[in-house]
């Protein structure tokens, strides 16, 4: 299965954003109820992250949720998610 741009920004990102806030994988997964192998899939963007745990994230790492988007530059993802050939 390939995986969507977005989806490997958001793995990107969460484990910048882990990292960055010097938590361990131990420790993210232990807050976020999960094992270490679903959060190194969701950091490798093997497994999609829902809506709900996307803002569960964001509060273990005391960030908005918007951070996980923050310069996101993803070929073939337009802006807020419309098409850019037709505008809608």
């Amino acid at each position: 299965m390939s995986r969507h741009p977005i989806d490997l920004r958001l793995g990107g990102r969460l484990r910048e954003l882990r990292e960055r806030r010097g938590l361990s994988i131990a420790t993210a997964c232990r807050r976020l109820g999960v094992d270490r192998g679903q959060f190194r899939r969701y950091e490798a963007a093997e497994d999609r992250i829902c809506p709900a745990t996307l803002l569960d994230l964001s509060r273990i790492l005391k960030v908005d949720v918007l951070d996980f988007f923050e310069a996101a530059s993803c070929d073939g993802v337009p802006p807020s998610g419309r098409d850019a050939a037709d505008g809608t």
